[in-house]
């Protein structure tokens, strides 16, 4: 599991990342705020997590446009 700490839209708090059946997730652990994050999060063959860049997500969201 990743943090992002003071990062939750809603109310600041600390969100977590996390994996579960149908993808990747963020929740704020103080207000419950929940986003979907598959598209920016990648596994390589090791079972590392990394988060994709800005910039790639940014050119994946104008790539559906």
């Amino acid at each position: 599991m990743q943090w992002k700490l003071k990062s939750c839209p809603r109310c600041n708090g600390d969100l977590f990342i996390q994996l579960e059946i149908d993808g990747w997730y963020e929740e704020c652990l103080a207000c419950g705020y929940r986003k979907d994050i598959s598209d920016l999060v990648t596994t390589n063959a090791l079972g590392q997590v990394k988060m994709k860049g800005p910039i790639e997500a940014e050119e994946k969201m104008n790539a559906d446009v």
